[in-house]
């Protein structure tokens, strides 16, 4: 059953993207992979090496947390009425335990993760060999450490996911503990090897990490199975008459619309979603930021720095509203597809800033730099505007493609990489000299909202004759 869940997600990525499309994407790994082998050196010199290592092993686990986030998309697959027919609706039709179709999902994830993007990043590593200077033995021992910090972030991941759907009191106590244990690590009343194993394992090469990293892994993946239902239960949840109090005017002939995808928001519970998609990987965020505070002082996080990568981390939220509801209704109404596109913007707009600015204001304050509050709240909001509609102009409504097309992935890498830096560096330096950097982020932010409105002006015209 395995091997035809595996041919499912292989038919649904092709569905999504070219066939060559998809087959290309590994390669663009392994391309970029060579590139940083051979600059790594530099990066080492710049950074250090604890640091750097940190940084990536860092990124891994958060890159499973949220590859596991499916946990919510296999609800919503059985729960939304698609066009298509997903394997994981099985068990609400025929008599096949939702828990082990919900492992087989697991481990196709996994398979499919790996092949994607953990694999093509050893064999760069492997082909750049004989230039970088890499030892086969660092090569293999970063392969390993890495994909146990992913399966780190998946497996508890997936955890959380079972423990929020099956029981809200046991997921807020398993959710505190794990907040507590890995705030242990950030403040140093926690030893980074004792929160970060996989990073202990792979600096230090002591095998016991390696036993530590393999059983945290195994148990929360037990627990995990062990939560899951036997059976699928339907739950239909009414908004009541929420839609005609959302109806606000400010938001002129949008207005219904914008309601209506809230309506759908709370109906869905996507608000509970978002925390898991955003907030949690944000706290892991501000966890591994803080150890790499303590690893190396000299490198500044202000408020200003977690401005711009909040920015960053919220365009996740476009990719809920796009999941909401099938549209293809709308294709019997006088809208069009650019319509859907600047509501699904607004209301992203205001659901990440709801989320954000408190978050925000309370770093500012935790940080002691309530005066920078204002100025990193303009930071958040004009970055997050131009990533929204570099995202809408590449993808429209189809979000999936940014993670399966790589020319989609290229074009957002080439887009973003140098002004996210380029304000990553400002926010870090130039704060030193108030004029400086006054001028510098009137600049710099004037640009990226010129740059944005030109990207909404594309997507209106691109995406016109799209259908639903």
């Amino acid at each position: 059953m395995l091997r035809t869940f595996l041919i499912e997600e292989y038919r649904r990525h092709i569905a999504y993207v070219k066939r060559l499309s998809f087959y290309l994407f590994p390669l663009y790994v392994i391309a970029f992979t060579g590139l940083f082998a051979l600059l790594f050196d530099d990066i080492v010199a710049e950074s250090g090496y604890a640091t750097t290592m940190l940084t990536l092993l860092g990124g891994y686990a958060l890159y499973g947390v949220g590859s596991g986030a499916f946990g919510f998309l296999g609800q919503q697959y059985m729960q939304r009425n698609f066009r298509e027919f997903y394997l994981i609706s099985l068990p609400a039709l025929h008599p096949i335990r939702y828990r082990h179709t919900f492992m087989l999902v697991y481990i196709r994830d996994l398979v499919y993760y790996s092949v994607l993007m953990i694999f093509p990043v050893t064999a760069g590593l492997a082909l750049t060999q004989p230039v970088s200077g890499f030892s086969w033995y660092s090569i293999a021992r970063f392969t390993l450490c890495s994909f146990l910090a992913f399966m780190y972030g998946y497996s508890l991941s997936f955890l959380m996911s079972i423990l929020f759907f099956r029981n809200r009191a046991a997921f807020a106590a398993v959710g505190l503990a794990v907040a507590l244990y890995l705030a242990g690590g950030a403040v140093g009343v926690l030893s980074r090897a004792l929160v970060l194993p996989f990073y202990a394992l792979y600096m230090t090469s002591d095998f016991r990490w390696f036993i530590v990293s393999v059983v945290f892994c195994i148990v929360t993946t037990l627990l995990g199975y062990i939560a899951t239902p036997d059976e699928f239960i339907f739950r239909e949840r009414r908004a009541g008459k929420l839609l005609p109090r959302l109806e606000f005017r400010a938001f002129g002939e949008s207005r219904t619309l914008v309601a209506k995808e809230i309506t759908d928001m709370v109906r869905g519970r996507v608000f509970y979603k978002v925390i898991a998609a955003y907030v949690v990987p944000v706290f892991l965020l501000g966890v591994l930021s803080r150890i790499i505070d303590i690893a190396a002082p000299e490198v500044y996080g202000s408020t200003l720095f977690y401005a711009v990568m909040l920015g960053f981390f919220s365009v996740v939220l476009y990719s809920w509203l796009t999941n909401l509801d099938d549209y293809s209704y709308m294709n019997l109404l006088p809208v069009r597809m650019p319509d859907l596109l600047r509501i699904h913007i607004i209301t992203y707009m205001l659901v990440s800033t709801v989320l954000t600015l408190p978050l925000l204001f309370l770093l500012s304050a935790a940080l002691g730099e309530m005066y920078l509050f204002p100025v990193a709240a303009w930071i958040f909001t004009v970055n997050s505007f131009y990533l929204i509609t570099l995202i809408v102009y590449l993808t429209g409504n189809r979000t999936y493609s940014m993670l399966f097309d790589p020319e989609v992935i290229v074009k957002f890498g080439v887009a973003t990489i140098l002004p996210e830096v380029a304000l990553l560096i400002i926010t870090m330096v130039g704060y030193r000299d108030p004029l400086l950097f006054a001028w510098s982020i009137g600049i710099f932010t004037s640009v990226l909202l010129l740059n944005a409105v030109l990207y909404y002006s594309g997507a209106k015209k691109r995406w016109l004759e799209e259908e639903f």
